[in-house]
């Protein structure tokens, strides 16, 4: 219980969670990039930095003269997407990171799967299509869909046989509604990438879509962007 309290007391500093949050990007920041982006003097950053280090929040890393930071792993980037779920507004906000911010919410990977506006519109499309319905907080896939996903490369008998779960209802922190994650959320993440309708960001967890996967996703599957 005593090192649930730490956490949680680390959680509860604006600073402290101000950086965590511009560090969901999955870009590794420098303490002078997360003291602006905190508004908070550098020697006020390098001591709140420290405590999250302490703590196994964040890792560090030295290249030539900078050191850069990152969440330490997914399960810290999970635990403070909850958190923001219980908040009334979107948080990352704050000043400097706006484009970071605007992709993240527009499309990034959430751990193996597509999450932000773009992959609740691509889950709410392939629903109304009648791919696959929502039961309690799973995704139930229909024979129509199987063969959609089928026409994707996705063998979804064999994605059934994995110990995970099959097709999740994921929250997404920055729309507040569901999108597709389990082992068929994954999948199809790769069938994307590989298809080359959208890419990664070289660093982070940011996602694009590419030209031709605007077309297929508005004028194929009826997307709404």
């Amino acid at each position: 219980m005593k090192q649930i309290a730490t956490i949680a007391a680390l959680l509860s500093d604006e600073t402290r969670i101000t950086m965590l949050v511009c560090l969901l990007t999955g870009k590794a920041l420098t303490a002078g990039e997360l003291a602006r982006a905190a508004n908070v003097l550098p020697q006020t950053a390098s001591m709140h930095l420290s405590k999250l280090l302490q703590a196994n929040l964040i890792n560090c890393t030295a290249a030539g003269r900078h050191r850069y930071y990152h969440l330490a792993n997914a399960e810290v980037a999970q635990a403070i997407e909850s958190i923001a779920l219980l908040t009334p507004t979107q948080v990352i906000t704050k000043p400097g990171f706006n484009k970071a911010s605007a992709e993240l919410c527009f499309a990034r990977t959430c751990y193996d799967h597509l999450a932000g506006s773009l992959g609740v519109n691509l889950t709410q499309a392939l629903m109304r299509r009648g791919y696959f319905f929502q039961e309690d907080k799973q995704f139930i896939l229909t024979r129509v869909g199987d063969v959609f996903f089928s026409s994707l490369g996705i063998d979804s008998a064999k994605l059934r046989q994995q110990k995970r779960v099959f097709a999740k209802c994921c929250m997404d922190w920055t729309e507040r509604q569901y999108h597709l994650a389990g082992a068929l959320g994954g999948t199809l993440l790769n069938s994307l990438l590989a298809k080359h309708w959208i890419i990664k960001a070289k660093q982070g967890r940011a996602v694009f879509l590419t030209a031709e996967g605007r077309r297929i996703f508005v004028n194929e599957l009826g997307l709404r962007l």
